[in-house]
């Protein structure tokens, strides 16, 4: 497809060094307990956020439409928005949030994310990776790297989880671009679930313009050797800890 292939060549300029990451950080600290998400409606979720989070509020944002001849990331079919509040990590311009799409309404939103449904479900039977993962909310940005890639189960569903940093171009791996992602399906097939949660890791560089990038010969070293120090680092190396953030996936249950 066109624009799945746009966007995979996009980021595929920034997987030349791409291989998988983790690592250390301050302990967060420590929230008081949070209620779990009342359910209402079908296609709402219910989780325990408590170990990370004070609160979590829901938004319905509207469908969008694509404009004829627009570019692959435009349009979008109404979903469902968490977002965290009392997050642990406020560094990362991205805010800690979890996305529910109706795959049903994705063929004729945004023939891209229809598909990226199906190479989701096909990751998820083969657990056979390529250099990028579908990634929903869908736009212009690429995945620089992938790390700790693991699949997940959820209570009625699956997915995987991996840390990444999202981008147009080549920059140091830093604390205010790396998140924890994870991209499921429920078994039905009826939801699309996305999480983005910020995290951060000691040894990185606070943000793009405190870091420094090799020459362009050196990139996929320095990338490769900063995945192997990420991914040396254990779990709890991270803010939040990579388990806490595990635990919450598989909290959710899609009503």
């Amino acid at each position: 497809m066109k624009t799945r292939s746009l966007l995979y060549l996009a980021a595929a300029t920034l997987l030349l060094f791409a291989c998988q990451l983790t690592a250390v950080a301050p302990t967060p600290t420590p929230l008081p307990p949070a209620t779990p998400v009342p359910v209402g409606n079908p296609g709402e979720v219910a989780l325990d956020y408590s170990p990370i989070a004070q609160n979590i509020s829901l938004e319905t944002v509207p469908a969008a439409a694509a404009t004829p001849g627009g570019p692959y990331w435009e349009g979008a079919p109404e979903y469902l928005r968490y977002t965290l509040q009392g997050y642990p990590v406020a560094s990362n311009p991205r805010m800690a949030q979890i996305f529910i799409f109706k795959v049903a309404d994705m063929a004729t939103a945004n023939a891209a994310m229809a598909q990226y449904a199906a190479d989701l479900q096909a990751l998820l039977q083969t657990h056979q990776a390529g250099n990028q993962l579908p990634f929903l909310p869908i736009s212009n940005e690429g995945q620089m790297f992938r790390a700790r890639m693991e699949f997940v189960d959820f209570k009625n569903g699956q997915g995987v989880v991996f840390l990444t940093q999202l981008g147009q171009g080549v920059k140091p791996v830093n604390n205010s671009d790396l998140i924890f992602a994870f991209q499921g399906l429920t078994y039905d097939g009826k939801y699309y679930l996305s999480a983005i949660l910020p995290v951060t890791q000691a040894d990185l560089p606070a943000d793009a313009a405190s870091g420094q990038l090799p020459d362009m010969s050196e990139i996929p070293t320095y990338m490769n050797n900063t995945i192997k120090m990420l991914e040396d680092q254990p779990a709890g190396g991270f803010t939040p800890s990579l388990e806490t953030l595990i635990t919450l996936v598989r909290s959710i249950e899609v009503k």
